[in-house]
């Protein structure tokens, strides 16, 4: 065989070979193919997308924090275990400055306390029976007297308008919802505990009312004073003048009594009661009506809900809310600080759309 005959023949043998393994491959690619189609293409499969709003709260957010902050509140009574006891009279309140809306009590009684007895030193200076019953109008000695009175006055009535913090001015929602709670729970259904919501109650008639009445009838005597003085008869000259500035100076005092009783009955813009009406809520922590001060303060709430849009059957729909709840104890006598903490509850709700929910 020539060496060309050997050639081509190895070249007919390489290319026998290439179309043997064409084939193979062929056969393979078929196989594979027909494999592929039984088997599902899970690359094919778009991701579910997870989506972050930045702006706005869970639409089922609100009854879920309610629930948490009821959990908190139970919390703060079991973070108190041992704490409270039988015959605690408790006044419940989020106002964090108690001492500064205290002062509204005791410049209101200071005030009433002055101005009674101005009204009464002004009734003493202008008598025109000092002894035996004789009408002797030129023998009181009012003008100094009065004088000093009357500039006192106006330094009382600034201390009611005196701009301060209504306790319940200042509670928003969150607050109020969570001393409910706390008081919900504090209460319970023991009897031998008394709670007090701070401005949810009736106005109390105490000592401070008392005092009320009391400048109210001497301002009716002062009225009374000043309309003897204008009927009186006496000679043109020093006595004449004498009698005229005793009646300017009890009217003026008069006016004084008025401004005051107007300032401390008046409703200022944004707060809920008026000085004198916040002086008499605070008259408790000083006559025994209260004997424990419990301070709630609501702390941000936060929500998370997760919904699964599913391309088939129900889509499960879960809601986690977490609520806390800040809180100090003291004793009204002392000032003490008993206790205090932040404590938390939370609750979870879940089911699907279309069917009940679950609340834990």
């Amino acid at each position: 065989m020539t060496e060309k005959e050997q050639l081509e023949l190895e070249k007919a043998r390489v290319e026998l070979e290439k179309a043997k393994a064409d084939f193979e491959k062929s056969q393979a690619d078929a196989a594979q193919a027909k494999l592929a189609a039984l088997i599902p293409d899970f690359g094919a499969v778009e991701r579910g997308a997870l989506t972050l709003p930045k702006d706005g709260a869970p639409e089922a957010g609100s009854g879920v924090v309610g629930r948490a902050l009821k959990a908190a509140a139970q919390q703060v009574k079991d973070d108190m275990v041992g704490r409270f006891q039988d015959g605690w009279k408790v006044l419940i309140t989020s106002d964090a400055n108690l001492a500064a809306s205290d002062a509204a009590y005791w410049n209101a009684r200071t005030a009433l306390e002055r101005l009674a007895e101005l009204a009464r030193e002004a009734l003493d200076a202008t008598s025109t029976q000092p002894e035996g019953g004789e009408t002797r109008p030129e023998a009181f000695p009012i003008i100094p007297v009065l004088g000093a009175l009357a500039g006192a006055v106006p330094g009382l009535v600034s201390l009611l308008r005196t701009d301060r913090t209504v306790t319940s001015g200042a509670v928003t929602i969150d607050d109020l919802a969570a001393v409910a709670a706390v008081a919900g729970v504090v209460k319970g259904e023991n009897p031998q505990r008394t709670v007090y919501h701070d401005t949810f109650r009736a106005l109390p008639r105490g000592e401070l009312a008392g005092q009320v009445d009391a400048l109210l009838e001497l301002r009716r005597q002062l009225g009374d004073r000043r309309r003897s003085l204008e009927q009186l008869k006496v000679p043109e000259g020093e006595a004449a003048e004498r009698l005229k500035a005793a009646v300017a100076e009890v009217k003026g005092l008069m006016d004084g009594i008025d401004a005051f009783l107007t300032a401390g009955t008046a409703v200022a813009k944004d707060a809920a009661a008026s000085p004198l009406a916040a002086a008499a809520l605070r008259e408790g922590l000083h006559d025994g009506t209260f004997t424990h001060a419990l301070l709630v303060k609501a702390q941000p709430a936060s929500a998370l809900q997760v919904v699964s849009d599913r391309a088939f059957g129900n889509d499960p729909v879960e809601v986690l809310a977490v609520a806390s709840i800040a809180w100090v104890l003291t004793e009204v006598a002392t000032g003490q600080l008993l206790d205090a903490g932040v404590s938390s509850g939370s609750a979870r709700v879940h089911g699907t759309i279309g069917k009940d929910f679950k609340l834990e």
